[in-house]
């Protein structure tokens, strides 16, 4: 037989809507926001408050300033908020950065100009201000001193920083990629290094003398420019016998001719030549070179008695 009901069991509860609170959020740009809302009591409609607020991005930390009126007791409330972290800069030491050093990876770039082009920073090389870096929504640009720190690359197996070189004083440089991937590590920091090296321009001409002493342009000839450690550079001549080498990292070059066209041909260089690309981006002066066609060996020899 059933008794009667405990009174200890307690009724079912009850949803009902009771507060009300509408946000909109704008971006004004890269490093600045604007909140604005609306909070109310359905049970009380007159108590209506209304918010307004403002985030600004530093490399510091991000600044929150909120505002916030109650019309049922017509007071204010301001209130201001930090939100930073303390990221490990090798070339500095702890700073104050954005949030999330401690959780995600953080990068240490370094651009310079690889004067010699062995791809290391050497005593006495020029620094390169002003190359932009962009990971998703964090931004920097190196200073001075050609370096720049960023944080808060998160914990994922791969990060993307992309690199620019729209705003540099010189634009004669060939760089490395500009999409750099690598694997960031919470509270570890990545060192990124990016040798520039100068580069400039030349204008070769290949000319073939003819039986009257004259020299002409020599069409559709393939040469090469070779660097010391076999950095080869390829074109091949126009009509008028030139051909125009752009984007030549500095260095010192012979000038050869293509094995195989040479061989098939029978053309070699009158004379051994070299071009010199100076480090400070300067075009090097017009090179021409001289060939010759060698005549067959059977061709001499006297037709059979």
């Amino acid at each position: 037989m059933a008794g009667p009901r405990d009174p200890g069991l307690r009724r079912p509860p009850r949803f009902r809507l009771s507060g009300l609170e509408i946000l909109a959020d704008r971006s004004i740009n890269d490093t600045w926001a604007l909140r604005f809302g609306v909070t109310g009591q359905l049970d009380t409609p007159k108590d209506i408050g209304f918010l307004a607020g403002t985030t600004t991005k530093t490399k510091f930390g991000d600044l929150a300033l909120t505002g916030q009126y109650d019309t049922r007791q017509g007071t204010w409330r301001l209130g201001a908020q930090m939100n930073f972290g303390i990221g490990y800069n090798p070339e500095k030491g702890y700073q104050l950065t954005r949030s999330g050093p401690g959780s995600g990876g953080s990068v240490s770039f370094h651009a310079f100009i690889d004067s010699n082009g062995n791809g290391v920073y050497d005593p006495g090389e020029k620094p390169v201000a002003n190359v932009s870096l962009e990971g998703g929504s964090l931004k920097a640009k190196t200073d001075s001193d050609g370096r720049a720190y960023l944080s808060g690359f998160g914990a994922g197996p791969t990060a993307r920083l992309l690199v620019g070189i729209a705003e540099i004083e010189d634009q004669q440089v060939k760089t490395p990629p500009s999409v750099i991937e690598f694997s960031p590590r919470p509270g570890g920091v990545t060192q990124i290094e990016y040798p520039m090296r100068p580069t400039g321009e030349v204008m070769v001409t290949v000319k073939l003398r003819r039986p009257d002493k004259t020299l002409v342009g020599l069409s559709a000839t393939r040469v090469r420019l070779i660097d010391a450690k076999g950095l080869a550079l390829e074109g091949v001549t126009e009509f008028d016998g030139s051909v125009n080498f752009l984007d030549v990292p500095a260095a010192t070059y012979r000038l050869e001719l293509d094995k195989e066209q040479a061989e098939r041909l029978r053309m070699r260089l009158m004379a051994p030549v070299t071009v010199t690309i100076k480090p400070d981006g300067s075009g090097a002066p017009d090179t021409t070179v001289e060939v010759e066609f060698q005549p067959r060996e059977d061709a001499a020899a006297p037709p059979p008695g």
